[in-house]
């Protein structure tokens, strides 16, 4: 009863992201065990509600969806891993006009290999859990243009 009253008590729109949140978090799971990360990504690609681009209302809406999935995987019937709350995390924001990136890391110096998955915006992890975490960000390599030498 305490936990309805916390969400009748949350603005509508804070509903709204839980829900679609709620909805989302099970199907992008079962999406990634079905289909893989590569394949889950492009299915959830799709067209963007509006342009990408960063704004202080960006920031703030990023941190409020942030926080819907991070409620979801905390509170809801299923958890996710981390790959499935940032596909997840990275969809709505991408819906809304957000520019956001998912990143991946390994934590360096550990014998059994551990990796994490975040979702970054403007440089800065979403990721309530590892603000300050120990993972060496696996970026790309990306190729030497022999013309910008």
């Amino acid at each position: 009863m305490n936990r309805l009253r916390k969400f009748f008590g949350l603005s509508q729109h804070e509903r709204s992201l839980l829900l679609i949140a709620l909805g989302g978090l099970p199907l992008v799971a079962a999406g990634v065990s079905l289909f893989g990360y590569k394949r889950m990504r492009a299915l959830l690609a799709g067209p963007e509600a509006r342009s990408l681009h960063a704004s202080e209302s960006h920031r703030a809406e990023a941190e409020r969806v942030a926080a819907a999935v991070r409620r979801v995987a905390r509170h809801g019937l299923l958890r996710g891993t981390c790959l499935s709350r940032s596909l997840l995390l990275w969809r709505m924001l991408k819906r809304r006009g957000i520019a956001a990136e998912i990143r991946f890391g390994v934590r360096p110096g550990n014998p059994a290999m551990e990796a994490h998955a975040w979702v970054e915006q403007d440089g800065r992890s979403l990721d309530d859990g590892f603000k300050e975490h120990a993972f060496a960000n696996l970026e790309p390599a990306r190729p030497h243009d022999p013309a910008a030498s």
